[in-house]
């Protein structure tokens, strides 16, 4: 079963992205724990500008109409890094590249999209927390230290 679009996010990953703002600002440490919210998104999506899987949407204008399929069952989206993209800056459009995950947290990820069902009948708001720890703080690598309660809600 194909699946065209996620309600949301492709894997809403909720965080508070105020936090990690006041991070940047306050210099974080590598082994701070901060926390950040927004979408899911494979780099080789982002790098290609297009979704794969909706190429008619730019990748950091619609990453509401990326799909689970893309992000784990597509190889070269799959094998690319992972990245919470932010919300767009005031008057702006376009969402902002704000976290690299590390590859732990891309296979918890994976894994947590992998288990959910292919869709839901009434898509509820997704709701989940959990921190993230810098494990390189030149390139904001961040990796997950607590699942929380991913939600992936998906729309037909």
């Amino acid at each position: 079963m194909k699946l065209s679009c996620l309600f949301v996010s492709s894997i809403a990953f909720l965080l508070s992205k105020a936090t990690v703002v006041v991070a940047q600002q306050s210099g974080v440490q590598v082994g701070d724990t901060v926390t950040a919210e927004g979408f899911i998104m494979d780099y080789f999506c982002i790098f290609d500008e297009v979704l794969l899987d909706n190429p008619s949407v730019r990748t950091l204008e619609g990453p509401d109409q990326h799909s689970v399929h893309c992000l784990v069952d597509i190889s070269v989206c799959r094998e690319s890094a992972y990245e919470i993209l932010g919300d767009p800056v005031d008057g702006e459009i376009l969402y902002t590249r704000d976290l690299r995950v590390d590859e732990a947290g891309k296979m918890m990820l994976i894994d947590a999209a992998r288990e959910e069902p292919e869709a839901a009948a009434e898509p509820s708001p997704p709701a989940a927390t959990s921190a993230v720890t810098i494990t390189q703080s030149s390139h904001w690598v961040f990796k997950i230290l607590a699942t929380g309660a991913l939600s992936v809600c998906l729309c037909l």
